[in-house]
């Protein structure tokens, strides 16, 4: 995942194991809480594998606000 390269790389010497990311844009479409077949959830499953403490975020999702990846279905 390109995504993932590019977060891992940007973190430098950091481990990205315990650290804190925030996923933006959990529907996959402008003005709809569909969150099916999401880029953004893919994203947060592969940083939550990885060691990330992800968090996921999307307008309208999950009441519009901030919700952690393992409280929203990611399967």
């Amino acid at each position: 995942m390109v995504a993932l390269g590019f977060i891992t790389r940007a973190l430098g010497d950091r481990p990205l194991k315990g650290s804190r990311v925030t996923v933006w844009g959990a529907a996959f479409k402008p003005g709809t809480n569909d969150v099916r077949e999401s880029p953004a959830l893919a994203l947060a499953r592969a940083l939550q594998q990885a060691g990330g403490l992800v968090t996921v975020h999307g307008r309208g999702v999950c009441g519009g606000g901030t919700t952690s990846i393992q409280s929203h279905s990611v399967s």
